[in-house]
């Protein structure tokens, strides 16, 4: 009798283990963290018509190599990620697949993970840039043309910070970034004054813990790291969010960008469309990528 039992509670648990593998419509359920291995996009014009696509490779949840190919599988350009202590080190984009620099980068932190240095290169451009940390909650620029035969050819620009320690403004470019109470960026206003970018999120279906919504991480546990690389706000809007949130549109002057977003049941994503709209030329795009997981 106790064989029966135990061949009995063997069986009762190998049939779990198969309905929680099971595919319910969506994906497969996985207990447990689930890690990128790629994002595979499929690229479209404004008449509908493929263009290209691109495979996006991940390492621990962090991008390493992003590649466009033609119709013809022909490699077009790539980027490629290095990173040292967890920290992006590196960035580097080939505008073709002859390895010719597009534009690179390389950075140095302090103590404290805040970006402290880096140099950008590639056509045309040599900058050294140097960044301050100063008592009163804000942050100095000093960005110097190493290329350039103008001696002390530098530009300064100041940042300052809120009471949660985020850049909420800066003087060079007239830039402002609100957030909500969760430090979700809602609106970047700037440059000067007829530029106001707008962002909205998926108030529903929350991500999973510390998944990279936005490659949110990739220059360590400073959250304006991000902002002091080049004032970006598509890759990392949420980096120094409390609550990370899906995004699911933003307009910027004439343009508008939506983003509509499948997932499965741990709401990993799937699958994600980005619509993109430019008012004033009628140009249109579609981007159409896949994630696959460890």
């Amino acid at each position: 009798m106790k064989r029966l039992l135990l061949i009995f509670g063997c069986l009762l648990w190998l049939f779990a283990s198969s309905c929680i593998s099971d595919d319910n419509g969506n994906d497969t359920v996985v207990i447990g963290e689930k890690y990128i291995s790629e994002i595979i996009t499929e690229v479209f014009n404004s008449a509908d018509v493929q263009t290209g696509y691109r495979i996006k490779t991940y390492e621990n949840n962090r991008p390493i190599l992003d590649a466009n190919y033609n119709m013809d599988s022909l490699r077009t350009s790539f980027s490629e990620w290095t990173y040292s202590n967890n920290k992006l080190e590196s960035h580097v984009s080939y505008i073709n697949s002859n390895t010719i620099v597009w534009w690179g980068t390389d950075i140095e932190y302090d103590l404290f993970d805040r970006i402290k240095f880096f140099y950008t290169y590639g056509d045309m451009t040599q900058r050294e840039s140097y960044f301050r940390y100063n008592s009163d909650n804000t942050i100095t620029k000093a960005s110097i043309d190493v290329s350039s035969d103008v001696a002390n050819d530098t530009i300064y620009n100041t940042y300052y910070l809120n009471e949660n320690g985020l850049i909420y403004n800066e003087d060079l470019y007239q830039i402002e970034w609100i957030y909500d109470d969760d430090n979700n960026l809602i609106s970047k206003l700037g440059p000067g004054e007829n530029f106001t970018t707008n962002f909205s999120y998926d108030d529903i279906t929350n991500p999973p813990e510390d998944f990279p919504v936005y490659d949110n991480g990739i220059f360590g546990t400073y959250s304006n790291n991000s902002i002091l690389f080049g004032n970006r706000i598509f890759a990392t809007t949420n980096e120094a969010s409390l609550a990370p949130k899906f995004m699911i549109e933003i307009d910027y002057s004439n343009s508008n960008y939506q983003w509509v977003w499948t997932f499965d049941n741990q709401n990993y994503p799937l699958t994600l469309v980005k619509y993109y709209n430019d008012a004033s030329s009628s140009y249109s795009s579609r981007l159409e990528s896949k994630y696959h997981y460890d």
